[in-house]
């Protein structure tokens, strides 16, 4: 018999994951419990789309992602009632008359015990299908009105921690395509209402629509500065600092400095760390966002990536006419001869994400560095405590009073 590959196994083969990581996330399952991906979700280290398609290549079952769960049609869910669904905590996806078959979606879709009885309760044939944990409990509160425990709430909330601006985190291709299945009643089931009353929006939301925290973020965590320095444009210093502390998820925290390094540079890129490597999960200002987006970049020794990423110190201004910083820049369609900017955006004291700028409009001065310095601290700073926080409030299940 062929062993199954586990699942962190093929996460850091492909790059996706490094061992420290992987290691990381085992101690906090032991604890907190739930599966491996959801651990490695709650910290961030990968992103569900990478997830998924782990998960469909591990089983050799098709992945549906999170996007096409909040499009389910109503003739599906209806072939379930709450009871069975939140029983088994599955959700169905589609139905067709003509095979007496059901497409389900549930966590393991090699529960032959779960499929089976199943199919026997309702009378009809089972396809499963799989798709995170995270997306699974999701579904069953979308439609029918099961509220997941706390944990899942943290999560569905922040969404991926990893940046991804402007591409869809749940686009991954075939692994999250439903277009193979049948077609039939095109109508999106709505969600089934609730007992329990609606979870209130957080107020962080809001406010980063308006480009400033609600003052109940202010009142959680006030600095003690005088209001009167706190003026309407949030792209100053001590408005950066304001939206860092309401800020909800690592993208929020990231944001903050996305938007102030604006006013310096005319492109900026995130990289995201993966095995050996970085890869741009962000691109802003530039022509070609769609074709860089994903672009990996080697993490050669010797170059102002590696050195960034070591010290966990920032780089200012021209870099050495090296072959690795060469590719670098190469590599994000930048001229090599220009002035760049290279900060470490650490967490857990790692720097998990790296932000670039280029296209700098003049000269920065002493102060404008130390600035950018001391804003790319407070962000670092701002993405422990919101994996502290949620470290914080989780408990495991069988220690929970009831």
């Amino acid at each position: 018999m062929v062993k199954k590959p586990r699942l962190g196994e093929m996460l850091i083969e492909e790059g996706v994951l490094t061992p420290e990581q992987l290691k990381t996330a085992l101690k906090a399952q032991m604890i907190y419990g739930g599966r491996l991906g959801t651990n490695l979700l709650e910290f961030g280290y990968i992103s569900e789309q990478a997830l998924t398609s782990a998960l469909s290549n591990q089983l050799g079952i098709s992945a549906i992602s999170s996007a096409a769960l909040a499009e389910v049609p109503k003739y599906a869910i209806n072939k379930l009632d709450r009871a069975q669904a939140e029983k088994y905590q599955v959700v169905p996806i589609d139905y067709s008359k003509d095979k007496r078959r059901l497409d389900i979606v549930l966590v393991d879709p090699t529960n032959l015990s779960v499929l089976d009885e199943l199919s026997f309760q309702i009378g009809l044939n089972i396809r499963p299908h799989l798709a995170s944990e995270a997306a699974v409990i999701y579904a069953l509160e979308r439609y029918y009105g099961i509220t997941p425990d706390r944990r899942y709430i943290l999560i569905l909330e922040a969404g991926s921690t990893n940046v991804t601006h402007g591409v869809s985190p749940d686009d991954i291709g075939a692994a999250g395509d439903m277009s193979h299945l049948p077609t039939g009643d095109t109508g999106v089931a709505p969600p089934i209402p609730s007992s329990s009353p609606p979870r209130p929006s957080g107020s962080t939301e809001t406010g980063r629509a308006q480009g400033r925290t609600s003052p109940s973020a202010r009142e959680e965590a006030d600095l003690g500065i005088p209001d009167s320095i706190w003026g309407e444009d949030q792209l100053d210093l001590p408005g950066c600092i304001r939206r860092l502390q309401g800020a909800s998820n690592h993208t929020k925290a990231v944001e903050v400095l996305l938007d102030y390094g604006q006013r310096h540079f005319a492109r900026r890129f995130v990289l995201a760390e993966r095995a050996q490597r970085y890869e741009v999960v962000f691109s802003g200002g530039v022509e070609d966002a769609v074709g860089l987006h994903g672009r990996s970049i080697p993490l050669e020794d010797g170059s102002v990536l590696a050195n960034v990423r070591e010290s966990l110190r920032p780089h200012f201004g021209f870099l050495s006419q090296s072959p690795q910083n060469i590719s670098f820049m190469k590599r994000l369609n930048e001229d090599p001869g220009g002035p760049v900017v290279v900060l470490p955006l650490a967490s857990q004291g790692r720097a998990d994400l790296v932000l670039v700028g280029t296209g700098i409009g003049g000269p920065l001065t002493k102060l404008e560095i130390r600035r950018l310095q001391m804003l790319t601290e407070k962000v670092s700073l701002a993405r422990d405590i919101l994996v502290l926080r949620r470290r914080l409030i989780l408990l495991p299940n069988d220690l929970v009073e009831r």
